[in-house]
């Protein structure tokens, strides 16, 4: 479809450059670049095809601002709002018990600045669901109780079978909570790929995660761009 006269439409004559309200309709993939279709207000069909910027993360429906020059379009980015970033910190306020020798995913109970609903209480508690394709940096952070042998570890897992990042550590000593960061390199992930959060130990007896004070354990979804 030659969508000329459209693009023409949103042109004021008298400026070079013009800006005009825009509805996103679709998000495609074409060879690894990624484009929108967006609906110029007050019109009736879509113009595919568009870019945008990589700061702004697309969702259809939003409404955004298209930069017209001449024949040349571009998505600005959403208006400004509370719910245009996508960075999910899920998190869990109680002690949750790591048998020992036994890998345990952590099941979380809250989560924060989550307006692309990534985490969901039931059935998934344990996961973060990414809702658009692109690359990713990935964050998580634990605590056990304190005891004198074995080891720890915290790992990173997407789709429950790749380990995509590791921390393993030794206890400090039996009065010392041990407290570990894991984070990922730039993660490329499709939509519906899904994280979580593992832990493990082997001191001979069940340990706690702990849930309480400065370091209960978070869970962190940012996205980074296409």
């Amino acid at each position: 479809m030659d969508f000329s006269q459209i693009i023409k439409s949103l042109i004021d004559q008298n400026m070079r450059i013009a800006y005009h309200y825009g509805e996103v309709t679709a998000i495609t993939n074409d060879s690894g670049t990624y484009y929108l279709s967006v609906k110029p207000s007050g019109s009736t069909t879509a113009i595919t095809k568009v870019r945008y910027l990589r700061s702004y993360v697309p969702r259809v429906g939003d409404t955004v601002l298209l930069q017209v020059n001449k024949s040349d379009l571009l998505v600005l980015g959403a208006l400004a709002a509370a719910n245009k970033t996508l960075a999910p910190t899920a998190s869990r306020s109680t002690n949750q018990t790591i048998t020992t020798s036994t890998q345990t995913k952590i099941s979380f109970d809250a989560v924060d600045s989550d307006d692309w609903n990534c985490w969901d209480l039931s059935p998934n508690p344990t996961r973060l669901t990414v809702p658009i394709a692109g690359r990713y940096l990935i964050t998580a952070t634990a605590s056990f109780e304190a005891a004198a042998s074995g080891h720890r570890a915290i790992n990173i897992l997407k789709n429950n079978t790749t380990e995509i990042a590791r921390s393993d550590f030794l206890p400090v000593g039996n009065s010392i909570d041990t407290h570990s960061t894991v984070v990922t390199p730039s993660e490329t992930l499709a939509a519906g790929d899904y994280i979580e959060l593992r832990a493990w130990q082997n001191s001979g007896s069940d340990l706690d995660i702990l849930g309480a004070g400065d370091h209960f354990p978070t869970l962190s979804l940012i996205y980074l761009g296409p």
